[in-house]
């Protein structure tokens, strides 16, 4: 566990959790989470997570259709449900341009 303070927007966490590799359970338990709302989209993941070391942010792309309402609603459905796991997402939204990894078709 790292001890530091972040606010992003609406939400704040001072304890986060680190991850190993896909199959950590803590990644397996946020990405099931996180699946209701990314209905349309892809969830491509990048990073420390796919090198099975351990991780305290989470890379991924987001990538579908141009809706910024929808995707702005993604994105804030993603940060607070990794808050509330201490898992520090780093996503991203893109039109193209696959990543190496996706989790979510």
């Amino acid at each position: 566990m790292m001890m530091k303070s972040i606010v992003y927007g609406d939400y704040q966490c001072s304890h986060w959790n680190g991850v190993i590799g896909l199959n950590d359970p803590l990644f397996k338990v946020w990405l099931e989470k996180v699946k209701p709302y990314l209905e349309g989209y892809e969830l491509w993941i990048y990073g420390g997570v796919i090198e099975d070391w351990l991780t305290f942010d989470l890379d991924a792309t987001l990538i579908g259709p141009n809706d910024p309402k929808r995707i702005n609603e993604m994105l804030d459905n993603i940060v607070r449900v990794s808050f509330e796991y201490g898992l520090f997402p780093d996503i991203k939204y893109s039109l193209l341009n696959r990543p190496c990894a996706t989790c979510h078709k």
